[in-house]
Parts: C-alpha cells; structure tokens; sequence
C-alpha cells in the first residue's frame, strides 16, 4: 500500500496557536514597541526616508530580535506538546523539518504585523511626502531599497531564530536562552565600521552588518554582501539539522 504523505505544515494549527493569550500578548507587545519608536522619529524626514529609519532604528531591530528569538523557542515548546499529535512523523527529521517550517511561518506573521503597524503609523503622519524619491548613494527607488532592507533583516534575524531553535532541541532550554542572550550582546555592543564598503575584500561578515543600512560602493555590492551572509546563516542551519538529526535526541513531549 502507498504511504501516506503527511503535509509538515497545517495553518489551521498555526491559527490556533496565535489564537493563544501568549501570542496576544506578543502582538500587543511590537504595537506598543512600534509606538514607542514612532514618536522617537524626526517628523522632518519624507515618508519613505522616515520608514527605512524606522526598521533600522536600533531599539526597534533589538526589540524585533528579541520578541522574535523568545517566540521562536515559546514555538518550539509548544509544538512539543500541544501539536504532538499533528507533528508525529514517522522519523525525527520530517518532524524536525516541520517545527523549522513553523517556527519560519509564525515569526513570519509576527514581523509582517510589525512591518504593517509601523507603515500605518507612518502614513498617520507623513502620507504628504510620498514622493517616490531615489536613494542618492544607489540610485535606485527608495520602496525598492526598502523592501530589499524588510526581507533582508527578517532573513538575517529568522535565520538567527532556527539556530537557536536547534540548539534548544540539540540541548536544552538554558543553553538556547544562552545562545539568545550572547546574540543580543554582539548585537548590541559589537563596535561597527562606518567605512563605505567598496570591495568584496572589505564585506563584513559578522551578521550585525545586515541588519543597520551600512553604505556600500553599489547596490549590487550589497546585495551580494547580503546573498553571503544569508548563505551561510543557511548553510550553518542545514549543517545543525543534519547534525541533530543523527546525534541527537529529539524528543515530543505527551
């Protein structure tokens, strides 16, 4: 008889659990980061300069990296209880993939409201100078540099959110809470370069780099700055999931 594929994501399960009083709380959370750093903004700025401070401030991307890294590993509990049955694969790593899925999706949700809240505010106050001007240094849209920067620092942070995921289910909670908490400090404390970047000999590798709008030679220079770093996040997340799934228990909680 045929096997039965089994689907690793199910979004009536993922409504379920932002239905929850947690998560709730974790929306009303980023509304009320999302105010706060509204009213830090210079009201000067045009609409389209004031929404790429408003993503690369740096208490709103700390925030950001820290409500999304404690959802993540909230995710990752909960799946290995409540959605047990929903997440009983036949071998520890079609769960394992499931639970990356999940976690992916969900902080997904979470930075799509943020990014929603934060452009209604935005157009409460500066809708009169939509302009559609251009980004000096590249010469390009600034939507386009926009959109690329949105995408970028929730790669680089959701990337961040499945390591210490695995980490967590590699080892345990204290080792995974640890590994948030030195990230949040390399974030925070790491001492930045504010030179143009204009050769690939001079792209930085440290992932704080990716989540600031540093300046470069040229936008195809960062996207490619971008692409790498990206690469290896991706990369270091493939190595950790083959590595748990042959050395590691797994456990799902009853």
């Amino acid at each position: 008889k045929a096997k039965m594929k089994r689907r690793s994501f199910n979004m009536e399960s993922v409504k379920e659990l932002l239905n929850s009083d947690i998560y709730k709380g974790i929306f009303l959370l980023i509304f009320l980061i999302s105010l706060i750093i509204f009213n830090m903004i210079n009201k000067d700025l045009a609409f389209e300069n004031a929404f790429l401070y408003f993503i690369s401030y740096p208490l709103y991307i700390l925030f950001m990296m820290m409500i999304l890294f404690i959802a993540s590993i909230y995710t990752s509990k909960i799946l290995d209880t409540k959605f047990n049955i929903i997440l009983r694969y036949s071998n520890k790593k079609e769960y394992f993939r499931s639970l990356l899925v999940y976690v992916t999706v969900i902080n997904g949700i979470l930075f799509s409201f943020s990014i929603m809240v934060n452009l209604i505010l935005l157009l409460c106050s500066y809708w009169r100078s939509i302009s559609f001007t251009q980004l000096d240094y590249y010469h390009i849209p600034y939507f386009i540099y926009n959109i690329f920067s949105v995408f970028k620092y929730f790669l680089v942070v959701n990337f961040l959110c499945l390591i210490i995921v695995q980490i967590r289910k590699c080892f345990n909670n204290i080792m995974s809470a640890a590994l948030m908490v030195i990230l949040l400090i390399l974030k925070l404390g790491f001492v930045y370069s504010t030179d143009i970047i204009d050769n690939i000999s001079k792209i930085k590798l440290f992932f704080g780099y990716y989540l600031y709008p540093f300046q470069y030679a040229s936008f195809s220079l960062e996207l490619c700055a971008s692409f790498l770093q990206i690469t290896i996040l991706l990369l270091f997340i493939k190595f950790l999931f083959s590595f748990i799934n042959k050395y590691c228990k797994i456990e799902i909680m009853e």
